[in-house]
This record gives C-alpha cells, structure tokens and sequence, in this order.
C-alpha cells in the first residue's frame, strides 16, 4: 500500500463548539472541497436524511462548492448515481456514462435479446 492511500485512523479530534470539549465515540470527516467522494457521500446522506432542514442545508452547500469550482464526482447518465463510470458501450449514447450496475444489467439484457455480449465493465 502506498503512502497516500491510508486507511481508517485518528486523523481530527472532533471539538463539540457547545462544551469545548472532545466528543464521546467515533468520527468520521467529510472534506467535499478536497474530495469528490465524500461529495457523493454527503448527496446520498441528504437524500436518505428524514432532517428535511439539514438536507437542504447539504444540498445548498454542495451547490455552493460546484459553483466555486469544486470536482464533482462522475455520475451514471442512466440510474444518475455517483460511482465509477465508463463510457456507454452503444453509439447512440455517445458521451453518456454508465456505472458497473447499470452496465451489469443492460450487458444481460442485450445478451438476451440481442445475442451479442457488450463485454466486462
């Protein structure tokens, strides 16, 4: 393993802005202006989210951080999930992405009706 791929470790003590003081348990730091995953985890989190406020709340700061700039991470032109992507294998959706799931699927299906395999993802 390299020494920019770590894995799940202490990096942040968390402060509680209430209390001053660290918080109990486990944390985990999402950096959207720095990484495009965690921006994929934070839209998956408001859309899951029953807290109405603060899915608005992520959703405007995502908005604000692809305004200035900020990498968005790839997106599937089919089932519009973020995940990773390759081009759609079919002439007419040149320039669409599909991820492996979608991929997956439409390889069956084509195999069924058309016989031919559009191959591995």
């Amino acid at each position: 393993m390299s020494d920019d791929k770590k894995r799940l470790y202490d990096k942040y003590t968390v402060i509680n802005n209430e209390t001053q003081k660290p918080i109990d348990g486990a944390a985990f730091i999402l950096r959207p202006d720095r990484d495009p995953y965690a921006i994929a985890a934070l839209q998956r989190y408001a859309e899951l989210t029953d807290n109405e406020l603060l899915a608005q709340d992520i959703t405007g700061w995502l908005e604000a951080l692809e305004f200035m700039g900020s990498d968005m991470p790839p997106e599937c032109d089919y089932c519009e999930s973020v995940a990773k992507v390759k081009s759609s294998p079919f002439m007419a959706d040149v320039g669409a992405s599909m991820c492996k799931r979608c991929w997956d699927n439409t390889r069956k299906e084509y195999v069924d009706s058309h016989g031919e395999d559009i191959g591995e993802f």
